[in-house]
């Protein structure tokens, strides 16, 4: 009853109906794949033909990636870029924050040409690059205005950072979402589609075609305070002796602890 109770005041508050909810609220496995051993780990042009295992990422549909390090998010973008490269083709990389921009050149440098897609660039470059990208294979990296651009070469897209709600476009017109423009174009074209997220989106996680685990997440025991106990028993605020008691073995062991309040 509490769970049907759950999930009806969800669909209330998203406004949406109670089977969508449901449909997001189901556990849906994930696939263990060892893409460390096959396909993360081959980042060289060279040693794609010595590989036989199948990339878990370059597959048809639309593919939910979830990564537990930075580095594991790194060597299979590497991957990809290089298995795309090798078969002739342009994979495209967009990502929410241009921030980033710099680090995933840096990233796929030494692995493909490299082509900047940024319309804040001076009046023009972004369009010449674009045009560009189209004469030869290589690697298109840009933010969320990136996705429309779509060369024959194209052979896969990535959208790092597939969580952030800055891939939508919604205070200009045209309003619009990378993330759906990218599935309409990889449908279109029958080409992979990969999020690659740490905290993936229950919508995206639901809709999915295939779901791999590029690591294993390390064991943990979480323990839940219940603040109702706290506050009988006289105490104030949200940091319970127990609270502190963590903090504080943290700290002793050279450790970092991270509050976060309402999210």
């Amino acid at each position: 009853e509490e769970e049907i109770l759950s999930v009806e005041r969800a669909a209330a508050l998203y406004r949406t109906s109670i089977a969508t909810v449901a449909l997001h609220a189901l556990p849906i496995p994930l696939q263990h794949v060892a893409a460390s051993d096959s396909a993360v780990k081959q980042n060289t042009p060279h040693a794609i033909e010595k590989r036989t295992a199948p990339n878990p990422l370059l597959r048809t549909g639309t593919t939910v990636a979830v990564w537990n390090e930075h580095q594991q998010r790194d060597a299979a973008l590497q991957s990809l870029a290089s298995l795309v490269i090798a078969r002739g083709q342009s994979l495209l990389c967009c990502t929410p924050h241009r921030v980033r921009i710099p680090a995933l050149e840096a990233l796929f440098r030494g692995v493909a040409p490299v082509t900047i897609i940024d319309r804040t660039t001076a009046r023009g470059a972004a369009w010449h690059a674009a045009v560009a990208a189209r004469m030869r294979p290589g690697v298109l990296v840009g933010t969320r205005a990136a996705v429309w651009t779509a060369p024959p070469t194209l052979g896969a897209i990535v959208i790092d950072g597939a969580e952030s709600d800055d891939l939508a476009q919604w205070d200009a017109d045209p309003r619009y979402d990378a993330r759906t423009v990218a599935q309409w174009t990889t449908t279109h074209r029958n080409i992979p589609l990969i999020f690659l997220s740490h905290t993936p989106r229950v919508i995206d996680w639901a809709r999915a075609n295939h779901r791999v685990e590029l690591g294993t997440t390390p064991p943990y025991d979480p323990a839940i305070i219940d603040l109702r106990h706290h506050w009988r028993a006289g105490g104030h605020g949200s940091i319970t002796a127990e609270a502190y008691e963590h903090i504080d073995r943290a700290r002793g062991a050279g450790q970092t602890a991270v509050l976060l309040h309402n999210r």
